[in-house]
């Protein structure tokens, strides 16, 4: 299983006259980090994608359900360290992606009653 710790990420919006992506986060890794991929961009598609996504080169490209966007910004906004994990089959297709944050301690967040 593929890993990166994030180094950075940008978001974005945009619109097209064919309907084109309304959400994208790219992920670039540490500058410590020599893997397979330096750069990942997740796309979040209005309607359900039809597939997780792919590896090309050194980028992954992953589709994920617009739904999914705000709980994978807030993890990319809140949490330190992120990382990236993915896998792909033997044509490059993802099977699955994901964001993760490092072993942390039991309620390791605000004060209850304040979520």
């Amino acid at each position: 299983m593929p890993s990166m710790e994030v180094g950075s990420y940008k978001v974005g919006s945009h619109a097209g006259n064919s309907g084109g992506h309304s959400r994208y986060i790219v992920i670039e890794p540490k500058p410590s980090y020599s893997g397979p991929v330096d750069n990942v961009v997740i796309y979040f598609h209005a309607a359900r994608p039809p597939d997780v996504g792919y590896q090309t080169g050194n980028w992954v490209v992953g589709r994920l359900p617009e739904a999914d966007f705000r709980d994978l910004y807030v993890m990319l906004q809140t949490e330190d360290p992120v990382y990236f994990f993915w896998g792909a089959d033997t044509s490059s297709q993802l099977y699955w992606l994901g964001l993760g944050s490092d072993e942390e301690p039991l309620a390791d967040g605000p004060p209850n009653g304040s979520r």
